[in-house]
Formats: C-alpha cells, structure tokens, sequence
C-alpha cells in the first residue's frame, strides 16, 4: 500500500491526476492567502470502520513562508470525541510532523527535525499512519522512509478522518494540494468536498513561472504567477524599472 501511495504521487506530477471539478480538492492547488487561511475536506471514503486502520497521505506544497502549518489530519469519533491530530507545519524554514492524542499530547517518539526546506519551491510528503504497528512512517521528496514510534495506543474504530490545508491559527502562505488520502482498505477517493474555508483561493500552474520574464527577481507562484523584486533595485511587474 505504501508502495502504491508513492506511485499516486508520481501519476499527480506527471500530469496524469484527474480533470478538477470546481468543487473538488483532490489534486488541487490551494493558495492559502493568510495566517487565518484554511479549508477543511470530507468523503465518505475517510470514515474508518477497523479499528487498526493504517492511513496514508500525500501531499505537495509551496511555501512562501518559513513558518506556519501545512496541513493537519484529525480523527474524529462518535459524538466529536478527538482521537488523534497529525500535523504538518514549518519551523524557521524546517519541517516538523507531530501527532497528537485526543488531550493534545505529543504520542510521537521522533528525532529532531533536519528538513530544511527552500521557499517558492514545490515540496512533496507522503506519511503513513500504522495504528497496528505503532509506527508513523514518512518520505520527503525522494528521500528513504523515516520511521517513528507511536507511543500510545489509537483506536479509530468508527472514527471519521478530516484533513485540513492550511489552519492552526498560523497558516503556511502558499501553495498546498491534497494528492491522496487513503483510509483503511477503502480505495482512495476520487473527489473530497470542503466542508468550511477562510482566506483560500487558487494557485496557478505550477509551470506559470517558467514562462514570467522577471529580469533580475525571482518569480512567485501566488494566486498567479508574480515578480518578486525585492534587493534588485528595480520595480515594475517584470522589475525593469
């Protein structure tokens, strides 16, 4: 399975990912405007019914920021009992994966974070839950797996899992899209519905920039694509000015 979470993501970056719906956020670029931007999904395909589900989870992001969360994936049981939080943030340009119980505590066994990670480039992450195991394993562009220890045990029987892009109260500024998220045995779905937003809009292709003509700045993947003209001492929309 886990084998077949990369090879989804290899499919999404060469383009063979499916025709967007204008309301379906599998494949998506979201561009998250603000620290107060977020949107949160649904399927019916992210309700567990085992209870040592193992959930795997692609994503692909661009941050414009060195600080602010990425995404966050909460398990929810009956009558909104929190079950568990993973999350994806950044920390002065690092990545951090953290998971969390239903009180908030930190049930993650992990080394200290050497994923420095550049800006204004797309990243890809793919992590994958073993409830069975105990074990949170993840992959950070083409690197070896790192695996972690669980230190508690997680029931996800009858839980229902909600991603969320963006969020926390302290977003990520850039570009997040949701790849896959498969849940148990269900087959990843097709389409994931939002549920709530704040502060969201679309990005551009991710190719828009090797077409802009920015002189001497650099090129910004935003909600299209923009010349950064910062210690150039030129202005302008092409900073030739």
């Amino acid at each position: 399975m886990w084998a077949a979470l990369l090879v989804a993501i290899a499919a999404f970056l060469h383009g063979s990912h499916h025709v967007l719906a204008g309301d379906d956020y599998i494949g998506k670029r979201v561009f998250l405007k603000t620290p107060a931007s977020f949107v949160n999904l649904t399927s019916e395909s992210w309700r567990v019914h085992d209870s040592r589900a193992e959930i795997m989870l692609a994503i692909r992001f661009q941050p414009n920021t060195k600080v602010g969360q990425v995404f966050s994936l909460r398990a929810i049981g009956q009558h909104g009992k929190k079950i568990m939080k993973l999350v994806g943030s950044l920390h002065s340009g690092y990545l951090q994966i953290d998971l969390f119980n239903g009180t908030g505590d930190s049930i993650l066994n992990k080394p200290f974070s050497t994923h420095f990670l550049d800006q204004n480039v797309e990243h890809s992450l793919a992590v994958r839950i073993n409830t069975a195991a105990k074990t949170l394993s993840y992959r950070l562009e083409s690197t070896s797996d790192h695996v972690c220890e669980i230190t508690e045990d997680i029931n996800l029987a009858e839980a229902e899992v909600v991603p969320t892009l963006g969020g926390g109260g302290n977003s990520m500024i850039g570009c997040v899209t949701l790849v896959t998220l498969q849940v148990g045995g269900a087959s990843p779905p097709r389409h994931a519905i939002p549920i709530a937003s704040n502060e969201i809009d679309e990005c551009s292709d991710a190719n828009e920039c090797a077409n802009r003509d920015c002189n001497k700045g650099r090129c910004l993947e935003l909600e299209v694509a923009t010349c950064d003209c910062y210690g150039t001492n030129k202005s302008g929309p092409n900073c030739r000015y």
